[in-house]
Order: structure tokens, then C-alpha cells, then sequence
């Protein structure tokens, strides 16, 4: 599954995560939105691949 999260840079030193987790349509509107409202800075729209059942490793030992 594929989801966004936007970014903000500031003086190509400090990253903020501002949002995580985004579909494309939602992304892009924000993305926009934050854009316009703060042109100042950079927003860096990054795009990740998220599994909801996580890495399946095996059998947890800490919790048998």
C-alpha cells in the first residue's frame, strides 16, 4: 500500500514532518494548501510503501 508524507525543510538543515501517512488525492491537496499559505519554505512530499500487518519476523520470544 502506498501512502505520502509531506515534509518541510528549513535552511536545508531542519526537517519537520508535518503530516504522515496520506492517500495521493490528500496529499497533493495538502501539499498545495501548505504551499500557498507559507511559500517561505520548502515541502518535500515523500512516498513510501506501508504494510499494515508490519515486517513479519516469526514468533515474538519476549511475549512465549
Amino acid at each position: 500500500m502506498i501512502r505520502y508524507r509531506i515534509q518541510r525543510t528549513m535552511r536545508h538543515v531542519q526537517t519537520d514532518m508535518l503530516c504522515d501517512g496520506m492517500e495521493k488525492a490528500a496529499a497533493m491537496e495538502t501539499l498545495q494548501m501548505l504551499q500557498s499559505l507559507h511559500p517561505e519554505y520548502e515541502y518535500i512530499l515523500e512516498e513510501y510503501t506501508f504494510d499494515p500487518a508490519g515486517p513479519r519476523l516469526g514468533r515474538d520470544p519476549d511475549l512465549h
